[in-house]
């Protein structure tokens, strides 16, 4: 049936597998945490998941970005509310 449709659609060819990989790639491309997309999926392992991770270097470098170096202890981390 894969086969059919994707003839039909005019469509290089994919497995089961390409759709599983690339659906876990889009959930996590729009923010959707490691746990949930692997819950989804169905792996019994999140590493695996997260060699689907796409996130673009720019968006490590931005998420590094907003770590204060050199650390500074922030209120609610030294206990006082």
């Amino acid at each position: 049936m894969l086969d059919k449709r994707r003839k039909e659609a005019g469509i290089e060819p994919f497995t089961w597998h390409d759709m599983r990989r690339t659906c876990a790639g889009y959930l996590l491309d729009v923010g959707v945490d490691l746990v949930t997309v692997q819950k989804l999926i169905g792996h019994a392992n999140p590493a695996t998941i997260a060699r689907y991770d796409r996130h673009a270097e720019e968006t490590k470098r931005l998420a590094a970005a907003k770590l204060q170096v050199p650390y500074k202890r922030r209120k609610i981390d030294q206990g006082i509310p």
